[in-house]
């Protein structure tokens, strides 16, 4: 359920320039570096988190999901009219992208980042406009990491698959074909992850490449920005929460009553939650802070007293009823104490500010035709920078 903005569910229905090849050392040890916060958020993410090192991920999510950049590498047509065909989406030079490729790309970006095509036709539409200009943009982006001759070979992506795979569903041929099962659910397949991996793992050396030398962080600058962001480096209150999340608000007012009478919140949720990431560990989100949840249900959430229930709360999902269990209040932030991650988020938004000039640059260069009904309202801009955001502008975070 994609009630955090950083993670990943599947429902029924900052460090030294590191290679490609090198991503999976770089793993172990960053991962053993992560904060509580993030390895809660990050074991119940999706396929993108749990696949890299922690900053080597926030690079290739910023890359890939925050700036739009999510595309494949395969499903282009050859066309030399200069006039687009009635079925495509859009052209970036010689490569026409066609309606049915472009829906093709959003099952992958579905099964990986927890995108969702909107429902309603007022929304589609600028949903069917966003998803075009990610897949544009993900092409240039990789024409510009071939330019630079950054290659990702089969072996690196299968190899990081093959960990996402065991970390996700355990070792062995019946765990891998489970994975493929469910590729297969939501549209989509194992060579188009893997394109996916190779994708990102590209992009990251890319952003390297492009950022190198832009984020150094002078002592005073890094005071400076102590006293000016204090109070949201401070470590947030987080909740243990439970979830249990149905699919209309009757069975969520039925859940909601059942265990007002009595009955054990793990117990419903295993049998009747349709959060497939949750429902076996009985609906368990580990602890969260409010601005890791969707705005509606971290209001409904932080505003329930320990061990209450909240809700129903509906989101693209379904309808969620929490319960609320161990609070652990906040502390203020000290300055030898944030120094080290401040210091990386400082570089990190300096690198951001060159890529996005050098972007900007490369989308209007690139000279990108849109069909009408899929050109963005400003084609030629260089995509928000977001925390947490994934392929499709609007679209909640990485599960």
């Amino acid at each position: 359920m994609s009630l955090r903005v950083e993670r990943e569910t599947e429902v029924d229905e900052e460090e030294p320039e590191t290679t490609a090849e090198e991503a999976e050392s770089t793993e172990t040890e960053s991962a053993e570096t992560e904060s509580a916060e993030t390895e809660s958020a990050g074991k119940r993410g999706g396929f993108v988190r749990k696949m890299l090192p922690k900053r080597r991920r926030m690079r290739v999510l910023l890359l890939v999901v925050l700036l739009l950049a999510g595309g494949g590498a395969g499903g282009y047509v050859w066309y030399e009219s200069k006039q687009l065909p009635a079925d495509a989406a859009f052209r970036v030079g010689d490569r026409t992208v066609t309606a049915d490729q472009l829906a093709a790309m959003v099952e992958t970006w579905r099964a990986m980042y927890g995108v969702q095509p909107p429902q309603d036709e007022a929304t589609l539409g600028k949903f069917r406009k966003d998803s075009a200009k990610a897949y544009a943009v993900s092409l240039i982006l990789q024409q510009a990491a071939q330019d630079r001759g950054i290659v990702v070979g089969d072996k690196v992506a299968q190899d990081a698959l093959s960990r996402l795979i065991s970390q996700q569903l355990g070792e062995g041929p019946e765990a891998h074909d489970k994975f493929v099962q469910q590729l297969g659910q939501v549209g989509t397949s194992e060579p188009a992850v893997l394109d996916e991996i190779k994708q990102q793992l590209a992009l990251s050396q890319l952003f390297d490449a492009v950022t190198k030398g832009a984020g150094d962080v002078g002592d005073q600058e890094l005071k400076d920005a102590f006293a000016a962001r204090k109070d949201q480096l401070a470590t947030p209150e987080t909740r243990k929460l439970g979830n249990i999340v149905v699919r209309t608000k009757e069975e969520a007012d039925q859940v909601v009553a059942d265990l007002a009478h009595g009955a054990k919140f793990e117990t419903v949720a295993q049998q009747r939650s349709i959060d497939t990431a949750t429902r076996d560990k009985g609906g368990d989100l580990g602890a969260v802070a409010r601005g890791q949840l969707q705005d509606d249900y971290g209001k409904a959430a932080f505003a329930a007293a320990p061990g209450a229930v909240f809700g129903p709360v509906q989101n693209q999902f379904g309808w969620n009823v929490g319960r609320v269990g161990e609070v652990t209040p906040p502390v203020p932030a000290t300055f030898d104490k944030v120094r080290d991650s401040l210091e990386q988020q400082l570089r990190m938004e300096k690198a951001l500010g060159v890529w996005r000039s050098w972007l900007g640059t490369r989308i209007h260069d690139a000279g990108v035709e849109y069909a009408d009904q899929y050109r963005p309202d400003d084609p030629d801009a260089a995509p928000d920078v977001k925390p947490g955001g994934s392929p499709v502008t609007g679209q909640p975070g990485p599960r």
